[in-house]
């Protein structure tokens, strides 16, 4: 699997933590490591507002998995009820194929903390600013992702983000102005940090859009269309003509 990148000129890769977990595994390839970050297409609309008239709504966009952590979500909106901050939570996404279990298994811990009514199951949605413009914050808990694209998704419907802390979530929020990290597994650490932003809404007002102009910076999509195209033509011009 390892040839065609061994016999590239250049290797793409959409982050540095990408980057990183490659060179651990083929150091050869450092030479012709090439990083530029993903691009991620800005929604055709201006962002919305959060409905009013709810109770404050965490949005969840992901497969449904351990590794994405939806079962440390629904242990942080137990937690915000415990202390008498009454949230909802939207999770929006599906398991793969011989994964069920796990959905059961966030179904059964719903029941078990009769959070029936401020949990919800969406099934998989599409765009994704469907379910943040629905939303006061966005959650993104995985464990290790190269870059995780809804993260950057929420921050271009202008809403903040609570992610944990680890792999690319490093490179798209800056914590504490863009979005606010937490250690990864830690529902306590998720629930203290949606209290902090619903007690403040005009900080997670000022991080919403201080991660929308983030976003649009480092991700937008005709910046990563011109770097690759640069990228082509300056090994195009390196190659001897026929």
């Amino acid at each position: 699997m390892a040839a065609p990148l061994l016999a590239a000129d250049r290797v793409l890769f959409i982050s540095r933590t990408a980057e990183r977990a490659a060179l651990e595994v083929l150091p050869r390839l450092r030479p012709r490591a090439v990083v530029i970050l993903n691009g991620v297409p800005d929604r055709p609309d201006q962002p919305v507002p959060p409905p009013a008239g709810h109770h404050p709504r965490l949005g969840f966009v992901s497969r449904l998995s351990e590794r994405k952590a939806q079962h440390v979500a629904i242990a942080a909106v137990d937690i915000l009820r415990r202390r008498g901050r009454t949230v909802e939570l939207e999770l929006a996404g599906t398991v793969y194929p011989g994964n069920e279990a796990y959905e059961e298994r966030l179904r059964r811990e719903v029941r078990e903390r009769d959070l029936d009514e401020l949990v919800t199951f969406s099934g998989y949605v599409a765009p994704s600013a469907a379910v943040f413009d629905r939303s006061d914050i966005a959650l993104s808990l995985s464990t290790r992702d190269a870059l995780g694209n809804v993260v950057v998704e929420a921050q271009l419907a202008e809403r903040p983000v609570v992610a944990a802390g680890v792999g690319g979530h490093l490179e798209s929020i800056v914590d504490g102005v863009t979005g606010v990290h937490v250690p990864p597994g830690d529902p306590e650490a998720v629930a203290d940090a949606v209290d902090t932003l619903l007690a403040d809404p005009v900080r997670a007002r000022e991080m919403a859009l201080a991660g929308r102009r983030s976003a649009r910076e480092l991700f937008g999509i005709n910046r990563f269309a011109e770097q690759v195209v640069g990228l082509v033509r300056e090994l195009a011009a390196q190659r001897p003509r026929p």
